[in-house]
């Protein structure tokens, strides 16, 4: 049996369902451009994609001259009022249900964590600041930490060298498409959390244990 030693946890979607809130900021930010989107397409299309993939994609639909750094200044300032519009309550509300004890079993237990996360720092650093959860993580990975963003595997991979450990070490949770499509291809053992419920019927991921939630999860079943 091969030591566990690290578990690596994608942030929105696997800790905690920020997924909307990303999701309207943005939405908001291309409509103060005048590129208005529909909202249940753009998460069926883009949920766990980075932003600068997001803008891409649809500048290539919506033919405009809006630079990445005006549209993403905008949508982190979206971004940053709804946390801070939010309680405490309504925060922890969102947390995936296990996931602090679960974090803290593993620190307790000397296990490396890293965060992988398709979020810019801005905004990886506000919704750690705002659960609590900043001194956990041995390694955050955010969105520019890498050249390619998932679905590639470099965040994976970059998170795992700068951890010191070898890909059958690790355990990674992720919820989405771009997420649990870049962790499988790592070769590393990928838990997919059913918050995002849809994945776990997709056919390319039915060799995935999906897990509803942290609660009551043992890591040494992992490996």
């Amino acid at each position: 049996m091969n030591k566990l030693k690290a578990v690596l946890f994608d942030l929105d979607g696997t800790i905690i369902n920020t997924e909307p809130i990303h999701a309207k900021a943005i939405l908001d930010a291309f409509k103060y451009f005048n590129i208005v989107l529909d909202e249940t397409k753009f998460q069926d299309d883009f949920l766990g994609a980075s932003d600068y993939d997001v803008w891409t994609a649809i500048l290539k639909d919506n033919p405009s001259k809006i630079k990445f750094k005006d549209l993403i200044e905008i949508k982190n300032k979206n971004f940053l009022a709804f946390l801070t519009e939010s309680t405490a309550v309504s925060i922890n509300r969102l947390l995936t249900s296990g996931v602090v004890d679960f974090i803290q079993r593993l620190v307790h237990q000397n296990i490396k964590l890293g965060l992988v996360t398709a979020s810019d720092l801005v905004q990886t650093t506000a919704v750690l600041k705002k659960i609590g959860f900043e001194q956990y993580f041995n390694v955050i990975c955010t969105a520019t930490d890498t050249f390619f963003s998932k679905p590639k595997t470099s965040p994976y991979f970059y998170t795992m060298r700068q951890l010191r450990v070898k890909t059958h070490e690790v355990v990674i949770f992720e919820d989405s498409y771009f997420g649990l499509s870049a962790a499988m291809q790592t070769g590393a053992k990928v838990i997919g959390l059913a918050t995002n419920a849809k994945e776990k019927v997709n056919k390319k991921f039915q060799h995935i244990k999906f897990i509803g939630d942290f609660k009551d999860v043992i890591c040494q079943n992992f490996v």
